[in-house]
C-alpha cells in the first residue's frame, strides 16, 4: 500500500508485484498539505516503505500491524543468525554488522523482564 499526496488531494495505492498499481481511495483536505493522523501508527518515518498492512484486534482495540512485502527479500544480502543469545541493556548485537538497511525477527522470552526495548540507529522501534 501506498500513499500518495498531491497538494491537499490523498490517494491510497495498492500493488501486488510494485509495478501496477491500483487507487483505493482518494481524499481532499483542504488546507492541508502534508499528511494527516488518520490514526495513530505503530511505525516512525517508514510510510515509504514497502508493506502489507492489516487490521488486527488487540485487547486495547484495534491496531494496525505491517509487515515488509514478500519481494524485499530478493534484495537481501548475508544473513546473520543468533539463537539463545542473552542480551544485556545497551548491548549491541549488530556493532560488528556492516551495511544500514536490516530485516530483523525475534523471538524474545519476556519471563522475569521489567521492560524490553529496541532502538535501531537510536530511535526506539515501537
Amino acid at each position: 500500500m501506498a500513499l500518495f499526496l498531491d497538494g491537499d488531494t490523498f490517494a491510497l495505492f495498492e500493488s501486488k508485484d510494485l509495478k501496477a498499481w491500483t487507487k483505493l481511495q482518494d481524499v481532499r483536505f483542504p488546507g492541508h498539505g502534508e499528511c494527516p493522523d488518520f490514526f495513530p501508527m505503530p511505525i516512525y518515518q517508514q510510510m515509504n516503505f514497502p508493506c502489507e498492512m492489516t487490521l488486527r484486534a488487540f485487547p486495547e482495540g484495534l491496531r494496525i500491524c505491517r509487515v515488509p512485502v514478500g519481494e524485499i527479500k530478493n534484495l537481501y544480502g548475508k544473513e546473520h543468525v543468533w539463537k539463545d543469545a542473552s542480551i544485556k541493556p545497551d548491548e549491541n548485537l549488530l556493532k560488528d554488522v556492516a551495511g544500514g538497511f536490516y530485516d530483523i525477527q525475534l523471538k524474545v522470552d519476556l519471563a522475569g523482564a521489567k521492560e524490553f526495548g529496541i532502538k535501531c540507529r537510536g530511535e526506539a522501534v515501537t
